[in-house]
């Protein structure tokens, strides 16, 4: 479990936790070519939000590129947590991802 999690779960009223099921990881496969070789095709997998990522894939091929996945943590449960910033257990990162942008470029 990540520290976001951990902070969320102890900071959220419990009725918000659903978030936190809607907003978990998950793995998506991508296709990108590898710069020292044209033409080739490659696939790999990272690792982005459930529920905020749209995935453009078409049945049985996977999309290409990663400008399409939203990383993990995401926006939304960073927005959640920057609501507990005055809590002692508050990372200063949770913040940080909020301004950095959190889709994933290769």
């Amino acid at each position: 479990m990540s520290d976001l999690v951990e902070f969320l779960l102890l900071n959220l009223p419990e009725e918000e936790w659903d978030q936190l099921d809607e907003h978990q990881a998950k793995r998506f496969r991508y296709l990108y070519q590898p710069p020292d070789r044209a033409g080739e095709e490659r696939s790999d997998y990272r690792e982005g939000c459930a529920s905020c990522t749209k995935d453009p894939s078409e049945p049985g091929k996977p999309a290409y590129g990663t400008s399409w996945i939203e990383d993990w943590p995401c926006r939304h449960l960073c927005t959640l947590a920057v609501r507990y910033d005055d809590q002692p257990d508050f990372h200063p990162w949770f913040r940080e991802r909020l301004t950095l942008g959190r889709q994933i470029r290769p």
